[in-house]
């Protein structure tokens, strides 16, 4: 009984004396759950929940129906005189869908086998390993190995 009270004991000296690196592990957890949760909160809002329309079932989508089969939208220009002119219609909306070439990336321009981009990523993969190396490092220099292999 001895035993797991002095090893519970010996966890809260060693929280007590790195009090830096706990308020930092907490500051990331309290980040990364309200980033989160902000996150599900936008998601849930656009894509989740269903539009607050009176009957769903009466919703009509406009478009051109062109030679090869393949719908598509109409002009900004022909929403206008639709909503202007109709008298069927409660209501009229419209949506923007910008098209982009499927190999890159959205507004942009810029394709996953561009050499600059291929650059770029490398370097950014480089200074983040070299960047969390340090740490370790930095502590590491600091031990006496006298005073390490004593306690061990």
């Amino acid at each position: 009984m001895i035993a797991p009270i002095r090893e519970i004991r010996y966890a809260l000296r060693g929280i007590r004396n790195r009090m830096g690196m706990n308020a930092l592990i907490l500051l990331s957890l309290a980040v990364g759950i309200g980033v989160n949760a902000a996150v599900f909160s936008l998601v849930d809002g656009i894509f989740l929940r269903p539009f607050d329309i009176e009957n769903p079932d009466n919703l009509v989508r406009l478009g051109n129906n062109p030679a090869n089969g393949r719908g598509s939208s109409i002009s900004f220009v022909d929403y206008q005189d639709i909503r202007s002119q109709s008298s069927v219609f409660s209501g009229l909306a419209a949506e923007s869908r910008r098209r982009s070439d499927p190999g890159t990336m959205v507004d942009y321009g810029v394709s996953p086998g561009d050499p600059p981009t291929l650059a770029a990523s490398a370097l950014a993969v480089t200074a983040i390993a070299l960047i969390s190396i340090q740490i370790p490092v930095w502590r590491a220099t600091r031990v006496d190995p006298a005073r390490a292999l004593r306690n061990q």
